[in-house]
C-alpha cells in the first residue's frame, strides 16, 4: 500500500490521506475544514503510528503557521506564525505533554513581549512587556482554577513593580502603590465587594508604618486617622463632609488616648476650637475662628465648668477682655487694649453691685490716670448669662 484515501464526513470527497513507505504510515494530509484544501500535515516515527511532527494552516491561506514537535508521541514544542508574515511569533513548550510556558511577540517586532507559564496544564502567571522597551510591566498569578490572584504592574517605567492589586473572586479587594519609588509599598487602597475604596493606608513618612488611614464611605473619603510617630495611638482624627471638606478634628497632643482639643469647621473653614485639657468632658477654653483669623476666647480659669473669662480680637491682636472674677456670672473687670496689645483701660466692679466704680487708663502701658466712676468701656460681644456657663465637649458645635 502507498496510500490510503479516506472520507471522513461522509460528503464523498476525500478530506484525509496516509502515505506509506515499505507499509508503514510515514506521513498524513488532513482537510479538517472540509474546504477542499489540506490544512494539517502530520508526520509520523518509524511506527508509522506515533507522531513526530504536525503542521496546520489554521487561516486557511493554504500554508502551514503552526508548527508542532512531538517527543514520544507528546507534543515537546509548538511554534506558531499569528500574522502570516512567515516567521514564527510564539513558541509554546510542553513538559510530559503538558503545556510549561508559551513567549509571544504581540508586535511582530522579532522580540518576546509576553510570557505565559503553566503548572499542570493550567495558566499559573502571565508577564507582559506593555510598553515594548525590553522591560516587563505587567506580571498577573493565577490559581489553579483559573482565578487571577495578584496582578503587579510598573507604573513609573523605571523597571521595578510599583502598583500591586489583589483579586478575590474576581474582584479587586486591595491595591498596593509604591508613590516614591524607593521600592517599598507606601500606599494601600482596601475594596468592598460593590468595588468601591473602603479605606486606604498611606506611609507618608517612610519607615514602613502606615500612619494615616482614610475611610471611605458611598466613594467619599469620610474620616481620616492620623498616628505619625506609630506608637498606635491616633494622634488625630478628621471627620470630613459630603465634598471633602473638613468638618471635625479631634486632636490627642498627650498620645493618652483623648482628645484634648477640638476643632469644628463650616464649609472647610474652621470656626471653633475647644480645648478640655485635664481630661474631665469640660471646655476650659473656646476660641472662635473666621478661618484662620481668631475672633474671641472664652475661658475657664477655675475649672468649674463655667466661663469667666472673655477675650475679643480683631485682625488677631487682643483688643477687650471682659472677666467674671467672683464666679456670680456677671461681669466685674474688662480691659482694653491698644494697638500693641498693651493695656489701655481697666474698669473694676470691687463690690458686685453691677456698676464699675474703678477705672485706670493707661499710655503705652503706662498708668496715667485713676478715677471711680460708672464704666464706658463697650461690653464684650457674646458676654450674656448664657455664654458666662461652661459647656462640654461638642456643646458649641
Amino acid at each position: 500500500i502507498a496510500e490510503k484515501r479516506s472520507d471522513t464526513n461522509e460528503d464523498c470527497r476525500h478530506d484525509e490521506i496516509v502515505y506509506y513507505v515499505d507499509g508503514v504510515a510515514q506521513r498524513a494530509e488532513r482537510d479538517t475544514d472540509h474546504d477542499g484544501r489540506s490544512d494539517v500535515w502530520q508526520y509520523f516515527d518509524a511506527d508509522g503510528s506515533t507522531p513526530a511532527r504536525q503542521d496546520a494552516d489554521s487561516d486557511g491561506d493554504g500554508k502551514a503557521d503552526r508548527w508542532v514537535t512531538f517527543r514520544a508521541g507528546l507534543p515537546s514544542l509548538q511554534l506558531a506564525d499569528s500574522n502570516a508574515d512567515g516567521d514564527p511569533d510564539s513558541t509554546l513548550r510542553y513538559h510530559d505533554g503538558e503545556a510549561e510556558s508559551l513567549e509571544e511577540d504581540s508586535n511582530f517586532d522579532g522580540r518576546s513581549d509576553r510570557f505565559t507559564h503553566y503548572q499542570k496544564g493550567q495558566v499559573a502567571s502571565v508577564e507582559s512587556d506593555r510598553d515594548f522597551d525590553g522591560r516587563l510591566d505587567v506580571r498577573a498569578e493565577f490559581s489553579p482554577d483559573g482565578e487571577k490572584l495578584r496582578e503587579e504592574q510598573d507604573r513609573s517605567g523605571d523597571g521595578e513593580f510599583d502598583f500591586r492589586i489583589h483579586y478575590r473572586g474576581g474582584v479587586e479587594t486591595r491595591v498596593e502603590e509604591d508613590t516614591d519609588a524607593d521600592g517599598r509599598f507606601d500606599v494601600q487602597s482596601f475594596y468592598g465587594a460593590s468595588g468601591d475604596v473602603e479605606r486606604r493606608e498611606a506611609d507618608t513618612t517612610g519607615d514602613g508604618h502606615f500612619d494615616i488611614v482614610a475611610f471611605w464611605e458611598a466613594g467619599r473619603e469620610s474620616l481620616r486617622h492620623i498616628d505619625r510617630d506609630a506608637d498606635g495611638v491616633i494622634e488625630l482624627v478628621i471627620h470630613l463632609d459630603a465634598l471633602g471638606r473638613k468638618a471635625r478634628e479631634e486632636i490627642d497632643r498627650e498620645a493618652d488616648g483623648r482628645a484634648e482639643l477640638q476643632r469644628l469647621y463650616r464649609e472647610g473653614r474652621r470656626v471653633l476650637e475647644e480645648e478640655d485639657g485635664d481630661g474631665d468632658g469640660r471646655v476650659e477654653l473656646a476660641s472662635h475662628f473666621d478661618g484662620d483669623t481668631l475672633l474671641r476666647r472664652e475661658a475657664d480659669t477655675r475649672g468649674d465648668g463655667r466661663f469667666d473669662t472673655w477675650i475679643e480680637f480683631e485682625e488677631a491682636r487682643k483688643v477687650a477682655q471682659a472677666e467674671d472674677r467672683d464666679g456670680d456670672e456677671r461681669v466685674d473687670a474688662r480691659f482694653s487694649f491698644d494697638s500693641q496689645e498693651r493695656l489701655a483701660r481697666e474698669e473694676l466692679d470691687d463690690d458686685g453691685d453691677g456698676h464699675f466704680e474703678r477705672v485706670r487708663v493707661y499710655r503705652a502701658g503706662v498708668l496715667v490716670l485713676r478715677e471711680f466712676a460708672a464704666g464706658s468701656l463697650p461690653e464684650i460681644a457674646g458676654v450674656t448669662p448664657s455664654l458666662a456657663r461652661g459647656s462640654r465637649i461638642g456643646a458649641s458645635q
